[in-house]
């Protein structure tokens, strides 16, 4: 199962140039034990506010044009089942890598089951240029923890909903109207995310919303600027159980 499971996230496609957009799509539980979920999909991140809309002049406003602006991503993921309420996922998210331990606490068992789901995860990936240059761009990394109320009914249907916290760290060359800049910029997310999959036995289809609000703090050209603004992160996936 595993190396199945490894050789379809190592052939999942990444468009040069995508942002990585990083929903949770944590279902209604965790992988039963010694199990596989496999999932394939699309999420897409939408910033407003001072995240939004900006030339590329200086290096701040080029690491949020290119990394931190709008974009779709296709994602993967693959879960094993340790025990009864743990499991470890990874996920490709475009360029980038999550590699995620989910635990949970169980509430309500039954045909109705109900836990508290929490999954620290750490992402590490390509922060690219909006300037299809192979040389530019940076890395970026970042670490999430969602702690989410989880319900499964009768296995047909899966709700969840909780909040999320995070923060995010990019270094790398960005380019500028008169040439590169050297940017690092640091970011911290809190927001929210509300899932709903819907299925028969092995396959489920899911659809996910999260919201957070985003605060950067960015070094470039010398100087030190912020800004924020709420980002929203529709995602859907496919997912199947083995």
């Amino acid at each position: 199962m595993l190396p199945r499971l490894l050789m379809l996230l190592a052939l999942l496609p990444s468009a040069p140039g995508c942002i990585a957009a990083n929903p949770s799509l944590s279902g209604g539980a965790t992988t039963p034990t010694r199990r596989v979920d496999m999932a394939l999909g699309g999420a897409a991140r939408l910033p407003t506010g001072q995240l939004r809309g900006v030339p590329g002049m200086r290096g701040d406003q080029a690491v949020q044009r290119s990394a931190l602006g709008e974009g779709i991503t296709p994602i993967g993921f693959g879960r094993y089942g340790i025990n009864r309420h743990t499991d470890v996922e990874l996920a490709v998210l475009g360029a980038s890598a999550r590699v995620a331990y989910r635990h949970e606490w169980l509430l309500a068992d039954g045909i109705n089951r109900t836990v508290w789901l929490v999954s620290p995860s750490f992402m590490l990936g390509k922060a690219y240029d909006r300037e299809a240059d192979a040389a530019r761009g940076g890395v970026r990394g970042s670490l999430e923890v969602p702690l989410l109320y989880s319900a499964d009914y009768g296995g047909v249907y899966e709700t969840w909903i909780g909040p999320r916290v995070g923060f995010e760290y990019i270094v790398g060359d960005f380019t500028i109207d008169t040439g590169t800049s050297r940017v690092q910029a640091a970011g911290l997310r809190a927001g929210a995310v509300l899932g709903f999959a819907a299925g028969f036995r092995r396959i489920h289809a899911m659809i996910e919303l999260g919201a957070a609000y985003e605060h950067w703090w960015v070094r470039a050209d010398g100087e030190r600027r912020q800004r924020g603004g709420v980002v929203l992160i529709p995602a859907f996936a496919l997912r199947v159980r083995l």
